[in-house]
């Protein structure tokens, strides 16, 4: 199924470090940026970067949670996974 969209694909260590990103021709800059915060944020968290949005609205118990790092974005489609070590 072609859903015609750009975009980038960011895979970080357990530390948060980029060790593989991907950019599809003519996706928008940001993309890049946003790849990289999803990524970050699905890790620090341990849960899809999108499922902290619900908890970060206003009268919410985690309002503002956005703020505590200017890396995290809370928006779908970054999850985190993991790997055995080499």
């Amino acid at each position: 199924m072609d859903l015609s969209i750009l975009v980038a694909v960011c895979v970080v260590d357990a530390g948060g470090n980029t060790v593989a990103f991907e950019r599809m021709d003519d996706a928008q800059l940001a993309s890049s940026r946003i790849a990289e915060g999803k990524a970050y944020t699905a890790l620090a968290w341990q849960r899809p970067s999108g499922a902290l949005w619900s908890i970060a609205q206003p009268g919410a118990g985690g309002f503002g949670i956005n703020t505590i790092d200017s890396r995290f974005v809370l928006s779908q489609a970054a999850c985190p996974s993991s790997a055995p070590a080499r």
